[in-house]
């Protein structure tokens, strides 16, 4: 009887330890997984911080530029589309008006063009 109670008190006391391991094993994955959460934060809002400072710097220059009355660095104009904006510019203002002679086509039976 003794003997069955010292087997039942182990077993229990098995039991006992490997519950406790298993507590041990969870809290230090809550702390690890609250650490690690913190840290990720941190990383996410640093960089979420220098691109809005990376934001805030080239829209300040932007309107800096626009207030100074500098519009950045464009490329010149091409040559050619200076010359056919003339060519259009020069036909706009040389309208002969509306088309008035319009020739109609015939055609035959088929629907094809004579």
């Amino acid at each position: 009887m003794v003997i069955e109670w010292l087997y039942s008190a182990y077993d229990m006391v098995n039991d006992l330890v490997f519950l406790g391991i298993i507590g041990i094993m969870v809290f230090f994955g809550t702390i690890l997984n609250a650490f690690i959460t913190f840290r990720i934060s941190q990383i996410a809002t640093s960089t979420v911080v220098a691109h809005v400072q990376t934001l805030d710097n080239a829209l300040g220059e932007a309107i800096k530029g626009i207030v100074e009355g500098e519009m950045g660095n464009f490329e010149p104009p091409n040559p050619l589309v200076g010359i056919l904006s003339e060519i259009l510019k020069k036909n706009i203002h040389n309208d002969p008006g509306p088309i008035t002679d319009v020739t109609v086509l015939a055609r035959d039976a088929e629907g094809k063009f004579t």
